[in-house]
This record gives structure tokens, sequence and C-alpha cells, in this order.
């Protein structure tokens, strides 16, 4: 495994084109813009098969900023013109701590209710490399601190997840953060977002939901 390249702070007034030579810098979302950037940098020295886990260990952004910009790690790929999903590495491609730390990153964002699949679709860490480390899904929660037996979900229909969506921001006053819906949700927003898609995609279809319901309650 190549080693990484040393932790890069995020500068993002570093990554922006200047101003002076670039007239098409009408940038709506200068973040957005800069941690794509990022990534191709990365993925120019490193290789394109970057995971979640190594783009955060060389430039301390964490999975919470990725979700809030781009909805889901694949995604954030994609607009950096990248596929959608590295190719899957040996277990040998990570070390313990790499994988012990992508998961008491994605918990701490996102709620301990996180499954095998979830860690995946998150981090880009086959359950290959979990097993080979670890011997198993269970024994890396353990590790982590966590209740290493985690239930599979039961199965929810996406009115059933929207639902829950609107109960919670009911409840709120006002459209939930992550960490808000994952404390007061009885599912994930990892389940959410795999189930339905990326921030907007959440947005389009809760507002869909939003009409449908208020069409019923005319009825």
């Amino acid at each position: 495994m190549q080693p990484l390249p040393p932790l890069i702070p995020l500068d993002l007034e570093s990554l922006l084109p200047d101003p002076r030579f670039d007239p098409r810098l009408t940038l709506e979302n200068p973040l957005r813009e800069a941690l794509i950037r990022k990534l191709q940098q990365l993925a120019e020295v490193k290789t394109e098969d970057i995971s979640l886990a190594e783009f955060r260990e060389a430039t301390g952004v964490g999975y919470r900023l990725i979700v809030r910009q781009f909805g889901r790690w694949s995604d954030f790929r994609k607009a950096a013109g990248l596929p959608a999903h590295g190719k899957r590495r040996g277990w040998g491609a990570y070390t313990d701590e790499q994988i012990l730390d992508a998961l008491k990153q994605l918990v701490e964002e996102q709620g301990e209710r996180i499954t095998g699949v979830d860690f995946t679709r998150a981090t880009g860490i086959s359950q290959k490399a979990v097993t080979g480390h670890f011997g198993g899904f269970a024994e890396l929660r353990r590790r982590a601190g966590l209740n290493p037996e985690q239930r599979r979900p039961p199965h929810f229909s996406d009115d059933d997840l929207l639902a829950e969506y609107h109960r919670v921001a009911t409840r709120l006053g006002h459209i939930p953060t992550g960490g808000e819906f994952n404390r007061l949700a009885r599912i994930s927003m990892c389940t959410l977002y795999r189930r339905l898609g990326g921030k907007r995609q959440i947005a389009h279809k809760y507002a869909q939901y939003l009409r449908e319901l208020s069409n019923r309650h005319k009825d």
C-alpha cells in the first residue's frame, strides 16, 4: 500500500481559482468546490480508488461535512469526476487503526445504529477488510466500544421512512440535522441516505410527501 501523504489542512483560499484570471468565478458554494478540488488532488497523488477513511486521514475533513455538501461519499466521488465506487481492495490495504477510526467517526456523526452494510457504503472499506482485521463486524464494533450485536433493522417502506422523518421534524419544529434525527428517530440517518438518496433527494421526496399528506387531509 502506498503511504498516505501527510495531513493537508483544508485551506479554502488556496484551493479557489484566482478571480483575476478566472472570470467564471461565480461559485454558489466555494466550500463544495474546495472539497472537490482536494479530492481530485489526492486522487492524482494516490489513486482514484481513495477511500473516505484515507481522505479524512489526509485532510482532517469528517464524514459529517461530506454528507452536508454531497449526501454520500459516492456522490462526492462522482462530483469530483471519479467513479462512484473505487475498486475494492484487500484487507491488507488498511491498518486496524484506520478501520477503527473510520467506524468511530461514523458513529460520532450518524449514531451507533451502524450496520456492516452502512459502514462499507459510507467509508468504502469492504467487509473483507473488516473480517481480515477483526474477524467480523461484531468484533470491530466491540473494539470500538459498541454493543457487538447490531440487529438487522426491520424493513421500512419509503413512506415509513418519510413518516418518521416528518414525525421528528414536527417535534423539533424544523428540518432535523443528522445528529438530531439519530437522537430522536427509530431509524438512522444512514438508512435514509441509503434508501432515499442525498440531502436534495430527501428534501424533494419529503416535499412530495407533505403535498400528498395535505391532499389526504383535504379529502
